[in-house]
C-alpha cells in the first residue's frame, strides 16, 4: 500500500483510517486483502466520513489464484475504485506460462498496477479507457504473440466497473464494461443496479444450450461444463463460447483487452445527495440462483449483503453452491467463481 509522510495509517486490526491528501494515494487494493477476510477502513472525505468495506475470495475447488481485483485510489477530494473479473481466454499465451499467469489474473494484476498512475480528477470513462491502453501497450512489448482479431482466441480479457465520488460537486460516476456491477441503495433502501451487462444475452443463450445438451444425453448440466472439449457431444456448448468470445474480440460484447475497440458498455453521473450506499462487485459475488437483472433478484441480494455482511454473502454463495450441485440454478457454469466486491458508505 503507497501512503505519504504527511499522512501516516492508523492501522488497529483490519481497520485502517486514513485522512486525505493533496495528491493521488492507492487507498486500498486487492494485494491488502487476505483470502476470504473482509476489510473495513474509514477515510475523511469532503464533509462526509466513507467507509469502505471489502473483500475477495478465489473460487474452487481447483482454482489456483483469484482472477478478480481492485483497486481504490484518492486525491482527497476525488474517489475512484475500479473492480475487475479477469476472464481466462480459450487458446494459451506462452508467454504468459511462463510468469505463471493466466489471462485473467494477467489483466486484473495490470489493472492494480496501473492505479496510482491515474488521474483521480479525470472521468472514470477516461481512465477505463487508459487503463485498456496500457494494457495493450504490454502486450505489444511483453506479449506480442497475443493477436487482436475477429477469430483470436487468445486474447486476455476481463469485466470491469468504476465509480468515482466527487466530494466538491456532489456527484457519483459509474461506468463499467461487461458483467461487472455497480448497486446504489438510497435513504430509503431502495436498490438501482447501474451498469448494463452486455454479456447477460450470451450468458442466457449459452446455459440454454448447455441444458439441451444435458437432457439430450442424460447427464446434468454440471456433466456438460465439465466435460467440453473433452467429449463431443459438448461441442455446442463449445461453439457458445467461441461465439462468445468472438463478439468480444469485435467489441459487441464490451471487455477490457488491450484491443483498440475498447469502450464501456454504460456509464451514469448521479447526485450523491441521495445515494446511502454503493456496491461494487464481479459475478461471481451473485449466489447461484438469484438475478439481479430482475427487481426480485436484486432485492434478495441487497438484503443478504445488508442482513449478513460481505462475509454472510460469502457464506450464502457457498451454501446455494452446495444446494445445487447439478448447476440446474441460472445461470452456473463452474463450482465456486472467484468474487470482489467493495462496499462503500456514505
Amino acid at each position: 500500500m503507497e501512503q505519504s509522510n504527511k499522512n501516516p495509517l492508523i492501522i488497529v486490526g483490519q481497520e485502517v483510517t486514513l485522512k486525505p491528501l493533496a495528491e493521488t494515494i492507492i487507498l486500498l487494493s486487492t494485494k491488502d486483502i487476505l483470502d476470504g477476510q473482509p476489510v473495513t477502513k474509514k477515510i475523511e472525505f469532503g464533509d462526509k466520513l466513507v467507509i469502505i468495506e471489502a473483500m475477495t475470495r478465489i473460487g474452487g475447488p481447483n482454482k489456483k489464484a483469484n482472477e478478480d481485483g481492485f483497486v481504490a485510489i484518492s486525491d482527497g477530494e476525488n474517489l475512484q475504485i475500479i473492480l475487475v473479473d479477469g476472464g481466462t481466454q480459450i487458446a494459451k499465451v506462452e508467454s504468459l506460462d511462463k510468469e505463471g499467469l493466466s489471462g485473467g489474473k494477467y489483466i486484473s494484476n495490470k489493472v492494480e498496477e496501473y492505479g496510482s498512475t491515474l488521474d483521480t480528477q479525470a472521468s472514470v470513462v477516461t481512465n477505463l479507457r487508459r487503463r485498456n491502453q496500457f494494457i495493450g501497450e504490454d502486450e505489444k512489448r511483453n506479449h506480442p504473440e497475443i493477436t487482436h482479431t475477429e477469430e483470436s482466441m487468445n486474447i486476455p480479457y476481463g469485466s470491469i466497473a468504476a465509480v468515482k465520488f466527487d466530494s466538491k460537486n456532489h456527484r457519483l460516476e459509474v461506468a463499467n464494461a461487461g458483467d461487472a456491477y455497480v448497486v446504489t441503495i438510497d435513504s430509503s433502501g431502495k436498490a438501482t443496479l447501474r451498469t448494463v451487462d452486455d454479456v447477460y444475452k450470451k450468458d442466457q443463450q449459452t446455459f440454454a444450450t448447455a441444458k439441451k445438451v444435458a437432457e439430450q444425453y442424460g447427464l446434468t448440466v454440471r456433466q456438460v461444463m465439465e466435460q467440453i472439449g473433452k467429449d463431443p457431444r459438448t461441442q455446442p456448448v463449445l461453439e457458445e463460447e467461441y461465439e462468445c468470445m468472438r463478439q468480444g474480440n469485435k467489441g459487441d460484447i464490451r471487455r477490457i483487452t488491450g484491443a483498440s475497440n475498447f469502450d464501456v458498455t454504460s456509464s451514469v453521473v448521479i447526485s450523491t445527495d441521495i445515494v446511502k450506499q454503493v456496491l461494487l462487485f464481479s459475478d461471481g459475488g451473485v449466489p447461484g440462483g438469484i438475478d439481479i437483472h430482475t427487481e426480485k433478484g436484486l432485492r434478495q441480494f441487497v438484503e443478504i449483503v445488508n442482513e449478513s455482511g460481505l462475509e454472510g454473502l460469502n457464506t450464502t454463495i457457498k451454501q446455494n453452491a452446495i444446494a445445487d450441485p447439478n448447476f440446474n440454478a441460472h445461470p452456473r457454469f463452474r463450482d465456486i467463481d472467484d468474487f470482489s466486491i467493495v462496499r462503500i458508505k456514505l
